[in-house]
């Protein structure tokens, strides 16, 4: 089967980890159960959304009552962008046209992919200065939903 034909569909986050090179340090952005959907659609777009598990809720109903800080906490516990998809070898790269963070939007985010049974890893690297960091997400195809 092709790349994207396995690629096509939704998946559930397992796990976000980021490793840093060259100490070894190993970090969890959204903790050590984050919750999170990437969906690739037929028609070549994707939309992805991870969380911090348990985040809290506003003490209003309506966002436009939320205090400031709720209003942060809110953005600093969420990611999510979308936008259209190409695969490039063992390569899906995502063209971001929506993000939370508008720094997002008009980047090229490229990431290796590599399927392992219902699995699918998503690794990209950077460097930061004098340091390297790998960003590692492990996703799991998800069951259909026939309700």
């Amino acid at each position: 089967m092709a790349a994207r034909e396995k690629l096509i569909g939704t998946w559930k986050l397992v796990s976000w980890e980021i490793s840093y090179s060259p100490d070894g340090a190993v970090t969890c952005p959204f903790g050590q159960n984050p919750e999170g959907i990437l969906i690739y659609s037929p028609d070549g777009y994707m939309s992805a959304n991870i969380s911090q598990a348990d985040r809290s809720r506003f003490n209003s109903a309506s966002v436009r009552k939320a205090s400031e800080v709720e209003k942060c906490m809110a953005f600093e516990s969420n990611f999510s962008y979308a936008g259209p998809f190409t695969i490039e070898g063992d390569h899906v790269i995502h063209r971001v046209d929506h993000a939370l963070n508008p720094m997002m939007v008009g980047t090229i985010q490229r990431r290796h992919m590599e399927f392992v049974d219902r699995s699918l890893i998503l690794s990209a690297e950077e460097t930061l200065g004098e340091k390297n960091r790998r960003h590692r997400l492990h996703w799991v195809k998800a069951e259909p939903n026939h309700d």
